[in-house]
């Protein structure tokens, strides 16, 4: 489906955070693991024409830091490791300590990485990134993951996915925090809403108009396990 500007829409089964969707059977897989649930496969299939399907429903890999032993976050954000420590960087309210910085499963970046260049490639947003919550002290903030821009030549899309690398996102802040604090989809032209407070700047450099964040949920959760956002130029 296409909204009046002809830009296309999620359906309304896509909204992961609703009360439906978080109660739905969860589907396992050969080895009896749980998997994320069919529908919500089917839902991000209807919008993507089969691309997020594609992408990310492949064998799971974990990783494990070789020094600790402990895994890298994956399919969920309980598996979380620190990211390299930095004493001299301080931790503010609108930088996110290095020390409580997640790591995702590097297999499960590079396949978001691949959906998201693969959906702007077919839609009319200009930018993605994707969020998953901070650990230890910034446990209210949303970490940065990976950036993907549909025009590499763009230097204001292109500064504004530098800086989403060193800040973080407070839930309930712009387009992202809000898909992570209610757990359902956020399309919005409105500023006021997208627009998350240590990207304000950023935001107006790059001109975008339009936000279009997702939560992704693990199966059986009820928390959101990373958010994707898109981001148009126009609106």
């Amino acid at each position: 489906p296409k909204d009046c500007y002809g830009i296309p829409m999620l359906p309304t089964v896509a909204e992961l955070g609703s009360l439906d969707a978080r109660s739905r059977p969860v589907h396992e897989t050969d080895t009896g693991e749980p998997s994320n649930s069919r529908q919500e496969y089917d839902a991000f299939d209807e919008a993507s024409y089969g691309v997020w399907s594609t992408v990310m429903d492949t064998p799971e890999v974990v990783y494990s830091d070789a020094k600790s032993g402990q895994p890298f976050c994956s399919g969920d954000t309980t598996k979380m490791q620190p990211s390299i420590k930095d004493s001299s960087r301080n931790s503010s309210s609108s930088t996110v300590s290095l020390l409580s910085k997640p790591i995702m499963a590097p297999q499960r970046k590079v396949r978001l990485e691949e959906f998201s260049s693969a959906f702007l490639g077919m839609s009319v947003f200009d930018a993605a990134d994707v969020w998953i919550p901070c650990g230890g002290e910034d446990h209210d903030m949303l970490c940065h993951v990976t950036s993907v821009s549909a025009n590499p030549q763009n230097n204001a899309l292109n500064y504004f996915g530098r800086l989403s690398v060193d800040v973080g996102v407070k839930i309930w802040s712009g387009a992202v925090g809000r898909a992570y604090g209610s757990g359902n989809p956020v399309w919005s032209a409105n500023r006021s809403v997208i627009v998350d407070s240590d990207r304000a700047v950023a935001f107006e450099q790059a001109k975008i108009q339009t936000a279009f964040a997702v939560p992704v949920f693990s199966a059986g959760a009820v928390t959101p396990a990373c958010v994707l956002c898109c981001y148009s130029l126009v609106h």
